[in-house]
């Protein structure tokens, strides 16, 4: 989600219960800041970076973030006009022992770039805006293999619009803008193996699986998967369809100091249509 990514929100809720109690007592606010990259194999790498803060009551958790992925470098006469998105989401989440749920609200803007077309000797400059809105719960259960080692499954459903704006041949060979918004509804099954370790238990390494489903791949926007890595996704470059695909990958999250962390996460999708990704990102998140 994102605010929290699940695997991390599981750390803080489960395995931060028996290692580091105190620690949740004493600090109950988190600031974090992210970046990364997703490459696409049939468009321009995309970056995006985040800033977050987020508040702890007990098992339970409220947040807020901003979000900015860039343009990219789409041409823009049959797909969309590169976008850069801003979005700021509300997370909240609640656990009552191995069971969590969570849930994000989104609200965004798109600045669509200014581009230039040349057709029939005569050059026209494009530029407009447009909005982006999401909302999503999702559910998670820790199984516990032994003290340091937990099996967990997730479900996560989100609805999402997504306005984008195309480049067309009027009948008279002028370009115009044509805006519509695209929306649609995602499914997410996962399961996420993780691993505590360290001598003070302030570790963990995760492997992420992943299958996704969705009714529309441009209004696509992971706030309830595992990892908020695949969020450039959502600027789709042409009207979107149904799809099904699979995602893998995994996570670190190592305990620099008492109340210090370093995130870093890899994500590669597989039967995505059109254009497969891979993401990676990092982040620091400072509990106080």
């Amino acid at each position: 989600m994102p605010v929290k990514p699940l695997i991390f929100g599981i750390l803080c809720v489960t395995c931060t219960a028996n290692a580091h109690a105190k620690e949740i007592a004493e600090n109950r606010w988190t600031i974090g800041i992210s970046g990364g990259l997703t490459a696409l194999e049939n468009a321009s790498d995309q970056h995006f970076g985040s800033a977050s803060l987020s508040r702890d009551f007990g098992d339970s958790y409220v947040g807020l973030s901003i979000t900015y992925v860039d343009s990219g470098d789409v041409p823009g006469l049959i797909n969309a006009i590169p976008a850069s998105t801003t979005e700021l989401a509300l997370s909240a989440g609640t656990a009552f022992d191995a069971l969590a749920f969570d849930g994000f609200v989104s609200f965004g803007k798109r600045d669509f770039e200014v581009e230039a077309i040349e057709r029939n000797g005569q050059a026209a400059s494009i530029s407009s805006d447009g909005n982006a809105f999401g909302i999503g719960v999702a559910a998670s259960y820790d199984i516990a293999i032994d003290e340091r080692t937990f099996i967990t499954p997730s479900i996560g459903i989100d609805y999402n619009e997504l306005d984008i704006a195309r480049i067309v041949q009027g009948p008279t060979g002028q370009s115009v803008t044509i805006g519509n918004t695209e929306d649609g509804v995602t499914g997410t099954f996962g399961v996420t193996g993780q691993k505590i370790f360290g001598s003070q238990n302030n570790h963990v390494i995760a492997i992420i699986a992943n299958v996704v489903t969705t009714s529309n791949t441009t209004s696509f926007n992971p706030g309830t998967s595992q990892s908020a890595v695949l969020r450039a996704l959502a600027t789709r470059n042409r009207p979107g369809q149904s799809d099904s695909w699979g995602e893998v990958g995994g996570a670190l999250s190592l305990g620099l100091a008492d109340n210090l962390r370093l995130d870093l996460s890899a994500l590669q999708t597989l039967g995505f249509v059109d254009s497969d990704a891979t993401s990676v990102s990092a982040g620091l998140r400072f509990s106080f």
